[in-house]
């Protein structure tokens, strides 16, 4: 009798054979996958022990904090606490008829204070976002006011602050004089890091790209007026 392996016992034999490889190198990979989950394991019981929350929240951002970190200026914890305020009108109230062109023409007098510990310089916007004009009206620019400035007198500008260009050209203030309907008039305060060495000539948008990068706190005061 011919005892070789017929096609069906070869094929079968073959086949045999490949699932013990496959079952193999299954057994292999679940040995691997377990290595691998009783390190993480071990890792992960050191880190509860050894490592703060704040610690293990910070590792695993690391690289996204990092990347947020060269790209978005430093803030001030007490950004939200500066302040600015007027004697001459609150928040969202009339500014009295002697500040604008119906009047004196007089600047208000304005109230500083919590002004960020390390801010270099201080410097305001007064502008009128509702103003007929392309990107509205800019009332007054003023920069490198010092930082410990807790007032600013409507007769007179702190010492080494500069006055920058308004809307109609002049290194000066203007009050609030609307063609027509009610306006807001926006002061807008910013704290910065550092003083600015910008010409007189630079106006709201060249300040406003000047201080980039150097905003520590700002903070609004809006008041409004309306011809009779």
């Amino acid at each position: 009798m011919d005892n070789k392996p017929n096609g069906i016992q070869r094929f079968f034999n073959v086949f045999m054979k490949g699932m013990s490889t496959f079952q193999g190198c299954l057994s292999m990979i679940f040995s691997l996958l377990a290595i691998l989950v009783s390190i993480l394991v071990i890792f992960s019981n050191w880190a509860t022990k050894n490592l703060s929350p704040d610690a293990i929240k910070n590792s695993t951002g690391i690289f996204s904090n990092y990347s947020t970190q060269q790209t978005q200026p430093s803030i001030s914890l007490t950004a939200t606490a500066m302040k600015i305020s007027s004697t001459a009108f609150e928040e969202n109230t009339q500014i009295p008829f002697q500040y604008t062109c119906d009047g004196q023409n007089q600047r208000p007098t304005l109230q500083i204070a919590e002004v960020p510990t390390e801010a270099k310089s201080l410097a305001l916007i007064v502008h009128d976002p509702d103003a007929p004009a392309p990107g509205g009206f800019t009332h007054w620019v003023i920069w490198n006011i010092p930082p410990q400035t807790v007032e600013i007198l409507g007769n007179s500008i702190p010492a080494g602050a500069v006055e920058g260009k308004i809307g109609s050209g002049k290194n000066a203030w203007t009050g609030p004089c609307p063609p027509s309907g009610n306006h807001h008039y926006q002061f807008t305060l910013f704290a910065l890091d550092t003083s600015l060495d910008i010409p007189s000539t630079t106006d709201k948008t060249g300040l406003e790209k000047a201080i980039e990068g150097h905003i520590l706190a700002q903070n609004m005061l809006t008041g409004l007026y309306q011809r009779k």
